[in-house]
């Protein structure tokens, strides 16, 4: 399933031109729910063989965003779960940071924050409470705001606080080594 799209996007390796690789996939609005999972897990596992490289290059990194909590056995076929795509108001308020999700792997979970208009502070702060406490794996924050009626992709803006997110990011990081 997919296998020949999924060579075609490892092949962008090849082009001399410029540098166009990519080292791995996002599936974006899957459609998941108990009946695709066996779906999903094909397709990850497709995406593993067709693009499976000798050493030194690493395996793809698959990072899926179900739109909604999926059962933790799930994480073991990918690199990456989309567990929060939402407004900042509602990240304290998530799902994944509650039972069941508490004994999905962490480490493997990503959080998507949009509409973000909190201060450079407020960013450390949930970068800290989400690396250091939570230990989520991957976090992605934008002050652009979500608007559906106009189509608006809040991802097509550099948020203002971006440089202060990056300090923030690696200051947790190295939180984290220090403490495993």
């Amino acid at each position: 399933m997919y296998k020949p799209q999924i060579q075609t996007y490892k092949n962008w390796a090849n082009f001399t031109g410029k540098d166009i690789h990519i080292d791995g996939i996002f599936d974006d609005d899957m459609a998941y729910s108990a009946p695709s999972k066996s779906y999903y897990i094909s397709f990850a596992n497709n995406i593993k063989s067709v693009w499976s490289s000798p050493p030194p290059r690493p395996a793809p990194y698959i990072m899926m965003n179900p739109g909604q909590p999926i059962e933790c056995n799930f994480y073991t076929n990918v690199d990456s779960i989309v567990s929060f795509e939402d407004y900042y108001l509602n990240l304290y308020r998530a799902p994944f940071i509650k039972a069941p999700y508490t004994n999905c792997p962490r480490y493997k979970q990503a959080i998507i924050i949009h509409d973000f208009n909190g201060t450079a502070l407020d960013q450390q702060q949930i970068c800290y409470d989400m690396g250091q406490t939570f230990r989520v794996g991957n976090i992605f924050i934008t002050s652009a705001v979500q608007d559906d009626s106009t189509h608006q992709n809040p991802y097509d803006e550099v948020p203002p606080l971006l440089q202060q997110f990056a300090a923030s990011v690696k200051a947790t990081n190295f939180w984290i080594l220090a403490h495993l």
